[in-house]
């Protein structure tokens, strides 16, 4: 059964210092969360921050690295994790030069690369999506190319993104059975004709059955996020937290 965890960077703003991290955390374990995905941080050194997850009880299961990262230091990569005692590491997207037909060019052979090394090494590479990845190139759309052309990554499915997308977040979890550990789940709501991300539970996702799926296909994690919140980001993982306990996940 998936277990629940949170995506720090939807607290961003509270986690610019190293004591900032060390009170966030706190409340963040005061909520419910036993688990967390880290990105969004200032700067801390990585024990440190290992330190005070022990603290309060929180696994760090993922973090969230960018290209620049693998190319300029990939060994600096799988020391951090190492030290955060996880296995998988998610590229948050691709710059803007590979959002194209020539830019997944560019970049396919890279991240073949890459995701061989972490395999070798006894990691996972994942790629969390955003929109833009269910665009076209040729009649394909550029998730499909990154699945059919990079056989060693895995997937960190974001569904809000792949609902603005265009896409079913059911089947698309179906789809990738097999090569996703965590799912982001965000909710997406509409106000005066605008999409809006929200709380999960609190918009027009259909969570029951993406919750079956999640079950069904072996989902590990269900990681709530929420890049842009209209009240405190604190009470609004609260809120996913509590209504994701509703539904039976916590």
């Amino acid at each position: 059964m998936a277990s629940v965890a949170l995506q720090l960077y939807t607290l961003r703003d509270f986690l610019k210092t190293e004591n900032d991290i060390e009170s966030t955390l706190e409340k963040v374990a005061q909520i419910g969360y036993k688990a967390v995905e880290v990105a969004g941080l200032g700067p801390i050194e990585s024990q440190k921050l290992r330190s005070i997850l022990d603290k309060n009880g929180l696994k760090c299961i993922s973090m969230h690295i960018g290209c620049n990262d693998l190319e300029n230091d990939i060994e600096a990569v799988f020391a951090k994790m190492d030290i955060l005692g996880i296995k998988v590491a998610a590229i948050g997207a691709l710059p803007k030069e590979g959002r194209s037909a020539e830019g997944y060019a560019l970049y396919i052979p890279k991240l073949i690369a890459w995701a061989d090394m972490f395999k070798a090494r006894g990691y996972r590479l994942a790629y969390h999506n955003h929109r833009f990845e269910f665009e076209k190139y040729n009649g394909v759309l550029a998730m499909d190319l990154l699945a059919n052309k990079v056989p060693n990554l895995y997937f960190e499915l974001d569904l809000y993104w792949v609902t603005a997308g265009g896409g079913d977040p059911v089947a698309w979890i179906e789809k990738f059975q097999g090569r996703i550990n965590e799912i982001h789940f965000k909710d997406c709501t509409v106000r005066e004709d605008v999409a809006i991300m929200a709380e999960v539970g609190e918009g027009n996702l259909n969570w029951p059955a993406i919750i079956n799926t999640c079950k069904k296909t072996g989902i590990e994690w269900c990681v709530v996020e929420q890049d842009r919140c209209e009240r405190s980001p604190i009470d609004c993982v609260a809120t996913s937290f509590a209504n994701l306990k509703k539904m039976g996940l916590c």
